[in-house]
């Protein structure tokens, strides 16, 4: 379902975004 662009952006997301925020962050992207 993820583009390699999208996961691109997760991977590079995950170093500013704590373990905590993922679970968020995956929510927004399964939203849009």
């Amino acid at each position: 379902m993820l583009t390699p662009i999208h996961v691109k952006q997760t991977e590079k997301s995950n170093d500013d975004i704590d373990d905590e925020d993922l679970p968020k962050l995956i929510m927004q992207v399964l939203e849009k």
